[in-house]
């Protein structure tokens, strides 16, 4: 690693213990979860969202692998009130899957951040709501959508996420990502 880049996030490090830290900081503090990890500094680790578990290990699990970028956002009406609409963009392992992601209203009332374990817990969930379902009408017994265009725009969505997931992991780097949330 770069002396440059190790300075850079100790630096970053120690703007988040004094609270001095911004979202840009913060993301590229994220970015370079695997420089952080090599730094070797528990709290630092912490701080970029490493678990003692990863930290112990040297190795980081898939989730914090992945890196996530917010491209774009709207605030929309999706029938139950304001909320924010995103693009969000998953990068792993040279590979990329862009969606979107509509946080809840709930989010947008109280003016919380994306929170992108949210984002991966809705995309896992999506996705394995297709992938149990053997085809459109179990889909539709399963979650009792009534109007054919809207089972059609859930059915398709959730497929084409489990495409999107399925062209980004492999099946142990899915299963071990539907582990880690199976208690979100």
């Amino acid at each position: 690693m770069e002396k440059e880049l190790q300075e850079e996030l100790i630096r970053i490090g120690k703007a988040i213990e004094e609270g001095n830290c911004s979202y840009g900081e913060m993301a590229f503090l994220q970015d370079h979860k695997q420089e952080v990890l090599e730094i070797g500094d528990i709290r630092l680790c912490e701080q970029a969202g490493i678990t003692e578990e990863e930290f112990h290990a040297g190795k980081l699990s898939v989730f914090n692998r992945i890196i996530f970028s917010a491209l774009d956002e709207e605030v929309i009406n999706n029938g139950y009130g304001l909320c924010q609409k995103y693009e969000v963009e998953l990068l792993y392992n040279g590979n990329s899957y862009t969606t979107h992601f509509t946080d809840s209203v709930m989010a947008y009332r109280e003016g919380r951040e994306l929170n992108f374990k949210d984002v991966m817990y809705c995309l896992l969930s999506d996705a394995d709501a297709y992938n149990t379902c053997g085809d459109i009408d179990d889909f539709q017994a399963n979650f009792g959508y009534e109007k054919a265009s809207e089972l059609l725009r859930a059915y398709n969505g959730c497929k084409e996420t489990s495409e999107g997931l399925k062209r980004l992991f492999t099946r142990e780097e899915l299963e071990e990502l539907q582990e880690e949330f199976q208690d979100y």
